[in-house]
């Protein structure tokens, strides 16, 4: 604590002091009785596993070791990915499951298409889980890959890089792995202990993997010495990264050092609005026996009914919240995120959406591929029927792909079908079980009559059916267990046997092979439920087309009837769109929610059925009366999806969003702010924005001025120069209205809009409430003159003084009687008149 000299000296003695810290909030070092003549610093060194930096000289892996002598990159941290670069599906989904691992891994590849400096950061599990929770050793040694990365010891010698990471009192030895995505460099952590296998489902392995991950990466990059200017944290259940980061900068600050990590910002990425997937922890003994009292500091759940809500708490940290897709980010705002203004929290105003996108070079078949560069050479565009051509060789490939399968063993028997495809996750909420009954008439001959669900009497479809995926909660492992069941009937069963296949398991290879060749592609998931899938994206690169619930990504690529179908359930239904994410949000006894999903699986299969009506018959219309709708369609497809959701315009959006992070991290503050008088009631406003490395192109200022306690205030934008020592300078003339004038001055980043309308993220000069004011007189003279001088300013000075205020004072300095007497009444007014003298 600190206070000032003399405070003692008053009678009775003032106690007034500054502290470091709230109570509760105090640094901690233990004393050993068994350890004698130890320093506190190297006994505090010894507690908190400070790292030592290797010499980034000593980097064997060029692509690694010149990103960090660059020293300005990003940080892109996740807890799973899909890397095509790991050509065994056991190994690939060891570290990957479902979208999210897709999108991971795309997402880094994509930084290294547009020649953007990132680095990914993986663990690398020891184990693959599979469906049923059956358990495989993995030896990561054998994949060609994935490679350790090796660095020179003080004797010269290779040796792998290893980071020590201490963590719930126990030291653990992490092995660092590399792998290459187009140029990005990928590094794996390696620590069967802790990164056994993913997504491990139980506790306490879940929350340790969340912990250890964060003490991880923070001694990563204290290890490696240079520190990213922006982590994307890839999901709540990250939390703990930033946990590590600001024990390490209060370490630091308490030391008179500074943390490697001081400036870099957070930016945090929500893929779901599913509460399942966003995680709470309610028992702080229990919690710090696992992950340790440092993971768990008063900030994290002291204010918030001991409770700790991974997304709210690292929102709160984040400099930006971005979902997935624009819809998404609605929903973000609803349920999610809300703003709270009785506890003061706000997240509306940082939370933005980016549309997902997909990695075209690994999805498009590779006759697609070789078609293109053929049409390329000869300054053609691809067609309709080039893509119908590639689709038909992919069916070929995809034939064999099965029948290889030794769980499997055969394929389709006729490719002349349309095959319809839908691989994903087996979550409740993406409800594959709508799909379950009209199986016999999908795959139906079309001279055959069906009866579906809801009484109608149809022809069969004649169409190919191949679903497959992993089992994900326990009410998408019940649909998960039913297509099992399903495709041990269709063993016996000669009517659909070789016409629906059931894949259990998945991977970039299957995913691959699924996307390029199925005529048809099918997602099916709850309106508002899904944030942004994928798989639709990669068959729509293919030329193919979508029948999508409209709901998070598709609604932003897909246009009903030109390059697919979109499955709107509650279009002009009673159901307003928070109604949907209000309803769906609600635990599953609710009955609002058993209403609307009941009302949404109802609506969804039929329209389904007509979509999958209309689908198939332009289909066979092509093939058997060369009715060229269909190839249409197929061009549309084909073109809007690389233009909307490639990958390497994701990334583009997420340079965008991250360069302007750092600018906004680079403002520090607005100080001088000043106001003077200049003629009638005209008044100049200037200040100063301290703001490292930026031009005034880089920014705009901006004056808010109105009268104080009236909601109609202006805003106005200041003219800028750049000003000595990385200093911007604001000046601004205003003509105010009458009365008592508050303004203040804010700050933002010039191209803020340009990331998402909605952003709205401002260095303020003040809290609300703090503003600076001035008088604008109505009338300067009114009755007898107070002065017979002009009035030359009526603002506040910046220079340090004392301001006394009163409502009365005597000025003898008034020579006029009248004028005198009307500002004091009292002997306060004499008393404050002799004191101001």
């Amino acid at each position: 604590m600190a206070y000032t000299k003399g405070m003692e000296s008053f009678k009775p003695p003032l106690k007034i002091y500054h502290w470091r810290n709230n109570p509760g909030g105090d640094l901690v070092v233990c004393v050993s009785s068994a350890i004698a003549d130890i320093k506190v610093g190297a006994l505090m060194t010894a507690v908190l596993s400070v790292s030592s930096a290797v010499n980034i000289d000593d980097i064997e892996n060029i692509i690694l070791r010149e990103m960090l002598k660059r020293g300005s990159f990003v940080g892109d941290v996740a807890f799973e990915a899909f890397f095509p670069e790991i050509e065994d599906p056991i190994r690939q989904q060891a570290i990957g499951k479902g979208g999210l691992g897709f999108l991971a891994g795309e997402t880094l590849g994509g930084y290294g298409q547009i020649g953007f400096d990132a680095m990914g950061v993986v663990p690398l599990y020891a184990n693959f889980k599979n469906g049923l929770g059956e358990w495989q050793k993995l030896n990561w040694q054998e994949e060609k890959d994935v490679r350790p990365v090796m660095i020179r010891s003080a004797s010269g010698k290779s040796e792998q890089l290893e980071i020590k990471v201490t963590f719930n009192k126990t030291v653990h030895n992490v092995q660092i792995f590399m792998l290459e995505r187009h140029g990005t460099p990928v590094l794996l952590a390696y620590e069967p202990r802790i990164f056994s296998v993913l997504y491990p489902s139980k506790e306490p392995m879940t929350v340790m993997q969340y912990g250890f991950m964060g003490r991880f990466v923070v001694e990563l990059f204290k290890t490696l010495g240079t520190a990213p200017y922006v982590l994307r944290l890839n999901e709540p259940q990250l939390l703990f990264v930033e946990v590590a980061r600001q024990n390490d900068l209060d370490y630091f600050m308490g030391t008179g050092g500074r943390s490697i990590l001081e400036d870099t910002a957070i930016v945090l990425t929500t893929h779901t609005a599913e509460a399942g997937a966003l995680p709470y922890y309610d028992n702080m003994d229990w919690l710090k026996e696992h992950i340790g009292h440092d993971m768990v500091p008063d900030w994290l759940w002291k204010n918030y009914d001991g409770r700790i809500d991974m997304v709210n708490r690292l929102a709160d940290r984040a400099t930006v919240v971005f979902a997935v897709a624009n819809e998404h980010k609605e929903v973000t705002k609803l349920v999610i995120l809300p703003d709270d203004q009785e506890n003061g929290k706000f997240y509306n105003y940082k939370t933005i959406g980016i549309l997902n996108g997909s990695d075209e070079i690994i999805w498009k078949s590779p006759q697609l591929q070789k078609k293109e560069k053929e049409r390329l050479e000869k300054g053609e565009s691809i067609s309709g029927k080039d893509l119908f051509e590639s689709g038909k060789l992919a069916k070929q490939e995809l034939n064999k792909y099965l029948e290889d399968l030794g769980n499997l063993g055969y394929g389709f028997s006729d490719l002349s079908r349309p095959l319809v495809g839908l691989i994903r996750r087996f979550a409740e909420y993406k409800e594959q079980l709508i799909l379950l009954d009209l199986i016999p008439w999908i795959c139906g001959d079309r001279f055959t009559m069906y009866t579906l669900p809801w009484g109608e009497v149809l022809p069969g479809l004649e169409n190919n059916l191949l679903v497959g995926g992993v089992a994900a909660d326990p009410g998408g492992t019940e649909t998960f267990k039913r297509f099992q069941s399903l495709m041990k009937e269709v063993e016996n069963d000669s009517k659909l046997k070789g016409k629906f296949i059931f894949l259990e398991g998945s991977g970039t290879q299957v995913m691959k092979l699924a996307t390029q060749a199925s005529d048809f592609w099918i997602s099916i998931p709850r309106s508002t439920r899904e944030a942004c899938g994928t798989s639709d994206q990669r068959a729509a690169f293919n030329g193919h087309l979508n029948i999508a619930t409209a709901t998070g990504g598709p609604v932003e690529y897909i246009i009903h009837g030109i390059n697919g179908w979109l499955i709107d359930v509650f279009k002009d239904s009673e159901y307003s769109f928070e109604d949907v994410v209000n309803m769906m949000q609600a635990p599953d006894y609710f009955s609002e929610k058993q209403e609307i999903v009941k009302a949404y699986r109802d609506g969804a299969q039929r329209l389904l059925a007509q979509y999958l009506k209309e689908a198939s018959n332009l289909y066979y219309a092509y093939t058997e009366g060369g009715d060229a709708r269909l190839l249409k369609m197929m061009e549309d497809s084909y073109r809007i999806s690389h233009e909307k959701v490639s990958i390497t315009r994701m990334a583009k959006d997420y340079k965008r969003l991250f360069e302007f992070v750092k600018k906004q991290k680079s403002m520090q503050k607005i100080d001088n702010l000043s106001d003077r008088l200049l003629e009638g009631s005209e008044h100049e406003i200037t200040a100063e924005l301290a703001a490292k490395g930026l031009s005034p192109d880089d920014v705009i200022m901006q004056v808010q001025y109105g009268i104080r306690g009236s909601a109609d205030w202006q805003i106005a934008d200041m003219d800028l120069t750049a000003a000595q020592d990385g200093r911007i300078k604001g000046a601004l003339k205003i003509r105010p209205p009458p009365g008592d004038c508050s303004y203040t001055v804010r700050a933002f980043v010039s191209d803020m809009r340009k990331i998402d309308p909605d952003l709205g993220i401002y260095l303020c000069h003040n809290l609300p409430g703090a503003d600076h004011m001035f008088c604008v007189p109505s009338c300067i003279f009114s009755g007898s003159p107070v002065s017979s001088s002009p009035i030359t300013s009526l603002s506040f000075s910046h220079s340090p003084l004392l301001a006394d205020i009163t409502l009365e004072a005597y000025l003898p300095e008034i020579s006029d009687r009248h004028s005198q007497r009307a500002l004091f009444s009292t002997e306060l007014g004499v008393f404050s008149g002799e004191l101001f003298g």
